[in-house]
């Protein structure tokens, strides 16, 4: 074990190290006499007073990849680099038009530049001006970056004396820098505009009354800059594919007045659209002004604002709903005004601004899990990013049925996804879900029916707070059929690899689902999905139903022998007289089936339902010391057992006791269940009447049962103990881990990764609190000794 365990450490190790650059950044090619260089091989460097001032929260050191030399900051919050007294830079005098970075980091989710002069007189002389520009980059590959020193509004550049990095997340992120220097001319870089067009548009011709897109033949536009705009306006092409730019951008006008103006109600129109890139814009915001038919300011102008704060340095297709332009005519629409911060000095790159009918389904009510797109008083959005294509559809197997279909277009992003938001903006502050997720130790879950046309596909999806996008949390679930609907079961409890765990103390109320995530397609591909729901799977909604098709193989023989079995339902034995399988109280549907030619019980929608013993029937459980239970599902998250004891006297005389015992759902295989009676705390055993069986969560889910049956330890298991696998949540491992065993857990031992023994523990329950709050953050192992047999568990603390 020690050593497996060390040959696993080692893998991490190596992959720990992989996530540095391996290549150097490329080489600049601006003209040495139009650069001021702070750090560059390709130029002489002016002086720098200090890499790393006193006053940062970082570690600093220089390094070497590819025989070039490195900035490298880690667990960075916060670092000053200082050019103070004779070193401050007149930028300004210099003629300085742009600030240059190349950027390597793994884990940098936001990166910000602030510039610091100090007016001549020394710090914090009165007259300090700084401005600060955030950027989202690419993460695992060199970004070169152009901040064009506009960008940096409201402050002087006549004596550069800081320059100060931060970063989140703050004081883990580790940032590499190289080629920083200011230059005179226009931007080298990747990040000051797109390389690649905007998605081409696939909507049908007849429901589009286009602005501006090569897709579609435009509307007349009175202008794109109005004479009122603060802005500038440039025709450009990028990949071949016109485009709009607006610069030093604080607000920009498009007019479409008189007979040029659109009556959209007429037209049907029932959302914008509008492709946006930007290298720096922080908040975007978008008004629609309707004249009433009688010119501006005519006395019925009406006119309606959203703004957004989108990603930076990517294509981001909005969709506006029409009716989120809260108290906004459509008959008379003669002015389209964007705005964006920072004030004056945003860049914006626009494509394909139409108007469109269909594409979502709904009005304007909120929100909200379960998401089955059929309910009429809900707007139901779909934000595509890097590359998708969404829109709300007629379900191609069930036209009865509304589903999204979500194609993943040729060479679109690894990371293209849809977002579902309420008001289809765009934004990380779209207001998303209406409630966030009711995330809780015991239910970390999330289902969605989804149509690939491959199986094995992945699929990601990812919840994070409208408000903050550094809280999120990913996790993937893969395909299993092509050309089929199925129902997969999103854990967040199990994060995607180097993305961040699940925090129960946060609030996630938006989703975001990725189809074959982290692969470029060569050719689009279309994928259909329906049915979000927390904690399980629709049952029903059309489309091939929800839920795998139950388990292809029968439940394991039983391994106990002997006279002292009582047994209900089991091919193995002599079953006593049950009453019934489903009482008329119960709340489930319930059937028997054969699987692989085994008798199976089979229970769906399931809440809670009875089996009754009753009279003659009732069961003495003296001499019986476990009952057995042999269950198999693949979408309950909880499965609870009650045993009820009526006393000798009948249902509810003042004799009756009962206990009940919960069980967290091992998905997708039989799961074996022996539960010692005396785990059944506090009630008879000598009047069994009823044997009570519900589940989380409530009235959606299945559950197949085989062999269930008491029996006395003694008996002889037909077969030898076999090491298992154990199940611990939460994993990682914060503070502490419930253990879960099939069986009685005698002894729990906690080695480290190198197998050195930590504690024991003797459980002598199903389940068992395992402490690790003073444990250091790393790999562990534990191994349970039960009567069946060791089983052992992995656990990984943070």
């Amino acid at each position: 074990m020690k050593y497996l365990y060390t040959l696993f450490f080692l893998c991490l190790s190596a992959v720990a190290l992989a996530q540095v650059p391996t290549t150097a950044p490329p080489a600049p090619t601006v003209e040495a006499s139009k650069v001021i260089s702070l750090f560059s091989d390709a130029y002489t460097d002016v002086s720098v007073d200090t890499w790393r001032t006193d006053w940062s929260s970082a570690e600093f050191s220089d390094v070497v990849i590819a025989d070039n030399a490195v900035k490298l900051y880690s667990n960075l919050d916060f670092a000053g680099i200082e050019m103070t007294g004779e070193n401050a830079l007149n930028l300004m005098a210099a003629g300085m038009t742009h600030l240059h970075i190349d950027f390597w980091s793994a884990n940098s989710t936001t990166f910000r530049v602030k510039l610091v002069d100090f007016g001549g007189d020394g710090f914090d002389g009165g007259n300090d001006t700084e401005k600060e520009v955030v950027r989202s980059l690419p993460q695992g590959e060199w970004v070169s970056i152009d901040y064009p020193l506009a960008e940096f509004s409201g402050m002087n550049k006549a004596d550069i004396s800081q320059f100060i990095i931060s970063s989140l997340p703050a004081g883990a992120s580790v940032v590499y820098l190289d080629n920083i220097f200011f230059y005179e001319g226009e931007a080298t870089g990747t990040v000051d505009g797109p390389t690649v067009a905007a998605p081409t548009p696939t909507r049908d011709a007849a429901t589009v009354v286009s602005l501006f897109s090569d897709a579609y033949t435009d509307v007349s536009v009175d202008t794109w800059l109005t004479e009122w705009s603060s802005a500038k306006l440039k025709d450009t092409t990028i990949a071949g594919n016109a485009v709009k730019l607006y610069y030093d951008l604080d607000f920009a006008g498009i007019e479409m007045t008189g007979e040029n103006a659109l009556d959209l109600m007429a037209a049907g129109m029932t959302h914008l659209n509008i492709d946006f890139w930007s290298p720096n814009s922080t908040t975007f915001r978008v008004k629609l002004v309707d004249f009433g038919g009688d010119g501006f300011d005519g006395g019925n102008d009406t006119d309606a604002e959203i703004a957004r704060e989108l990603p930076q340095g990517e294509w981001v297709s909005l969709t506006y709903s029409l009716s989120s332009f809260a108290g906004l005519n459509t008959d008379d629409i003669s002015q389209l005004i964007i705005s964006s911060l920072p004030v004056g000095s945003s860049m914006v790159y626009l494509d394909n601004i139409y108007f469109y009918s269909g594409g979502q389904t709904g009005g304007g009510g909120a929100l909200d899990l379960p998401v089955t797109f059929e309910d009429e008083a809900v707007t139901y959005g779909l934000v595509d990013f890097g590359g998708n294509v969404s829109q709300v559809v007629t379900d191609p197997t069930d036209e009865e049925n509304h589903v999204a279909e979500t194609t993943k277009t040729a060479g679109a992003e690894i990371w293209a996804g849809t977002t579902l938001t309420v008001d289809a903006g765009g934004s990380p502050n779209d207001p998303g879900f209406a409630n966030p997720l009711p995330f809780t130790a015991d239910a970390t879950t999330v289902s969605v029916r989804v149509w690939s046309p491959t199986a094995g596909t992945p699929i990601r999806l990812k919840v994070e707070n409208s408000a903050d996008v550094t809280v999120t949390v990913e996790t993937e679930a893969v395909t299993t059929v092509a050309m089929e609907w199925e129902t997969l079961v999103f854990d967040f409890a199990n994060e995607a690899p180097g993305t961040a765990a699940l925090n129960l103390a946060a609030r996630y109320n938006k989703m975001s689902i990725f189809f074959n995530f982290g692969t470029q397609p060569e050719e689009a591909a279309t994928y259909y999905w329906d049915d979000v729901y927390f904690g399980g799977e629709s049952t029903g909604g059309g489309g091939g139903g929800g839920g795998a098709d139950g388990p292809t193989t029968g439940a394991p023989a039983p391994v106990h022998e002997g006279d002292d079995i009582i047994s209900l339902f089991s091919e193995a034995y002599n079953d006593v007289t049950v009453d019934t399988w489903r009482t008329d109280w119960s709340s489930a549907a319930y059937s028997e089936v054969s699987i692989d030619g085994n008798a199976t019980k089979l229970y769906t929608n399931l809440d809670f339902a009875g089996i009754e013993t009753v009279g003659d029937n009732a069961l003495d459980l003296t001499g019986m010391t476990h009952l057995h239970v042999d269950y198999w599902s693949d979408d309950l998250d909880t499965f609870r057992i009650k045993l009820v004891d009526f006393g000798m006297d009948g249902f509810d005389n003042g004799t009756d006791t009962e206990f009940e015992i919960p069980f967290r759902v091992t998905k997708g295989e039989w799961v074996r269940l022996d539960i010692p009676l005396e785990d059944f705390e506090g009630m008879n055993q000598t009047d069994i009447n009823q044997f009570i069986i519900s589940a989380l969560p409530t009235g959606s889910g299945s559950v197949y049962l085989d062999n269930i049956y008491f029996y006395n330890s003694t008996t002889v298991a037909n077969e030898l103990p076999k090491v298992g696998v154990l199940s611990a949540y939460p994993n990682p491992v914060t503070d502490r881990a419930v253990i879960t065993a099939p069986v009685r857990m005698e002894s729990l031992v906690l080695f480290d990764a190198n197998g050195r023994l930590l504690a024991e523990h003797r459980p002598g329950a199903l389940q068992y609190t395992l402490p690790m709050e003073n444990l250091r953050p790393g790999m562990y192992v534990a191994l349970v000794t039960t009567a069946e047999g060791q089983f052992t568990v992995k656990l990984r603390k943070q």
